[in-house]
């Protein structure tokens, strides 16, 4: 009796499965005009400069105001000297734009060039022995095999 139930239920599931794929209807397709192009602008207007300083407010977190500002949540930590990032206070001005290169001084008179010596490389040879121990090990290790 389980036997037949079992069959029946193979025969009802191989029967779907064949009527799904019966069907030959294709896909709907939609034509669609190209898009239209735009035309630059004649001339943009500058964009204002962004303010160097951030005030933190109530719910503030360094990640967001770094999303909010377009930089690094690590860039903004490293330019606040911030040792726990968690920790922000509300009033708190935050620098949000990477401080400006300091110029290193010029060097007044001639600026000596000196070349470097190359290091001195040594090939490290094994000793007899070693060489022994590691042909035993392998014929060890293929035997063993």
């Amino acid at each position: 009796m389980k036997r037949t139930g079992v069959r029946w239920l193979a025969v009802g599931c191989a029967l779907l499965l064949a009527a799904g794929c019966a069907s030959r209807r294709p896909a709907p397709v939609v034509e669609r005009p190209p898009a239209p192009v735009a035309k630059p602008a004649a001339s943009a207007p500058p964009a204002a400069p962004q303010p160097q300083t951030y005030v933190v407010k109530r719910g503030d977190t360094l990640y967001s105001i770094a999303l909010d500002q377009g930089v690094d949540w690590h860039d903004l930590a490293a330019w606040n000297q911030l040792a726990d990032p968690t920790r922000l206070s509300v009033g708190q001005a935050l620098v949000v734009r990477p401080p400006a290169p300091v110029a290193a001084p010029i060097a007044d008179g001639p600026v000596v060039v000196s070349p470097v010596a190359p290091e001195r490389t040594r090939q490290i040879q094994p000793r007899c022995g070693a060489k022994r121990k590691a042909s035993r090990t392998m014929e060890t290790t293929v035997r063993a095999r």
